[in-house]
């Protein structure tokens, strides 16, 4: 018998002894003979194991043969529901926490290369004097052409003070640039932009709901508000969510102290519970109006769902995700995990707006609680009370967007510009012009005159990808949120409100 024979033999029958002995004992103890054919199962599956590694006609490895019917049981529960490798469970803690080791850059693709979007202000990489548009040819002296861009990120994150090594290609200028980065710590903001509009009103955008975000949330809403203040627009599209903790929390600025936020349900101990309002501080007396979108999932669905429910604020854009399910995580290993969906949540009116378990079809009604006793529905996902979706895209706007072109442009536009540039830049008909000609050298196949018809509407593109490059992330909302068509409605409630109810007046 082969070392590899030897070794699977003690792994099956560590396993056998297992199901016999402690396994057994704990099943039987638990929940008595009705987990009989679990044992069964098991010993089962490890004889499967056993004959297919010694007997099949290629030579398979246990790990993935076991990583494999792992994963093949989780897609028989749902989507929510999966196992977390080394990657994965990296990626959550990244997610909930706020924070990793980098050099803080954000990258996208282009021509089968990573390219810089941007440098995130004040990391490594934006101090070193990286900027948008660079592309990155080899990290560690391997070329990245063609490498996903998961595996990319993976090479570029690491403990803080380790050094990377990468190589890249800039826009007008002929040799390569070596770059040694010191890794630091990265922090990922949950609240990239917050202002106020027209002087009175406030607009805060959130993109996640991590450790981080309540406390980001209630700095805006210190900073911004004032006696002043007449309404507050929170912006939660595209946001998928996140720590049900933070959505309780954020919801308590809103809302008056120990009003229920969500309820969830579920079989596991201790998971049935209430969340309720705790924050001492709140923003109860002024209109509010919140944003969401298809891709409002969870913890976003929480906040909005519940204002909603208490006719605290109005919710416009368009139905949410519908994900209204509350995972676990369970830890299987030192850099491994389970994340299982253990419950279901429901919003205070008694919603539960999962369209996994309601599907298309099945509508409930229901009645907000917050005195208006306004009809409210319950068919998967939070459906706005003003529904208005976003512009439908051109063609010309959707090939120019698929050829990369607004990015390769503004990265091109913005290379080499001194520093007085970056103050003065407005985007005017010398720009349009400049945009149209490098279109026109890069791709012969576009109808100019089709650009030239929608000048407004790409103008306004290509000028929000240059002020990314130009400011940051908060050059990319200053640019949008003017004239997003979403915001100007939500403004235009609150300049009619003068009171929080105001806002259903449409």
């Amino acid at each position: 018998m082969s070392k590899k024979q030897i070794s699977l033999t003690i792994l099956v029958f560590f396993l056998l002894s297992f199901i016999a002995g402690t396994g057994l004992t704990y099943y039987l103890n638990a929940e008595g003979a009705a987990n009989r054919s679990t044992i069964k199962g098991l010993s089962k599956f490890s004889r499967m194991l056993y004959i297919i590694k010694n007997n099949y006609v290629f030579e398979e490895d246990s790990d993935s043969l076991i990583y494999e019917a792992i994963n093949g049981m989780l897609k028989s529960l749902d989507p929510h529901s999966v196992y977390l490798d080394k990657n994965l469970y990296s990626d959550l803690m990244i997610m909930t926490k706020g924070k990793f080791g980098g050099i803080g850059i954000q990258i996208g693709t282009s021509d089968g290369y990573p390219v810089v979007i941007a440098p995130i202000e004040g990391t490594p990489a934006y101090k070193l004097g990286i900027i948008a548009g660079d592309k990155i040819i080899k990290i560690e002296n391997e070329d990245t052409h063609n490498i996903p861009l998961e595996k990319i990120v993976s090479k570029l994150r690491g403990v803080p003070r380790t050094k990377v090594h990468i190589t890249i290609q800039r826009e007008g200028v002929d040799e390569t640039i070596d770059y040694t980065i010191v890794r630091d710590y990265i922090k990922v903001k949950s609240v990239p932009f917050a202002t106020r509009i027209d002087t009175n009103y406030v607009f805060i955008r959130l993109t996640n709901f991590s450790q981080t975000s309540s406390k980001e949330i209630e700095d805006a809403l210190d900073s911004l508000v004032d006696k002043s203040t007449k309404g507050i627009i929170l912006d939660l599209r595209f946001n998928p969510g996140g720590l049900l903790t933070e959505a309780q929390k954020i919801t308590g600025y809103f809302l008056p102290r120990n009003s229920m936020v969500v309820f969830t349900k579920g079989r596991m101990q201790g998971i049935d519970r209430e969340y309720r309002t705790i924050n001492s501080k709140n923003y109860t007396h002024i209109p509010l109006v919140v944003m969401v979108d298809h891709g409002s999932a969870s913890a976003s669905e929480i906040v909005s769902g519940a204002v909603q429910d208490w006719d605290r604020g109005l919710v416009i854009g368009d139905t949410t995700y519908g994900k209204g399910s509350v995972q676990t995580v369970f830890p299987i290993g030192p850099k491994e995990a389970l994340k299982l969906t253990t419950a279901r949540y429901y919003t205070p009116a008694g919603r539960c707006i999962d369209r996994e378990l309601k599907g298309d079809t099945i509508i409930d009604t229901f009645r907000t609680i917050g005195g208006l006793s306004r009809l409210i529905t319950s068919a998967g996902g939070i459906i706005p009370d003003t529904i208005i979706p976003y512009r439908k895209l051109s063609n010309i706007e959707v090939k120019l967007a698929k050829d990369n072109m607004y990015f390769k442009f503004s990265a091109y536009h913005c290379t080499n510009r001194t520093r007085q540039f970056k103050q003065t830049y407005k985007m005017n008909n010398n720009v349009w012009q400049d945009f149209k000609n490098y279109v026109a050298k890069n791709d012969k196949t576009i109808d100019m005159s089709e650009i030239e018809s929608e000048k407004v509407n790409i103008g306004s593109i290509v000028n929000s990808y240059i002020m990314r490059i130009l400011q940051g992330e908060s050059g990319w909302y200053n640019a949008n949120f003017k004239t997003d068509r979403q915001t100007k409605s939500a403004l235009e409630i609150l300049k009619k409100s003068k009171s929080v109810k105001d806002v259903f007046n449409k």
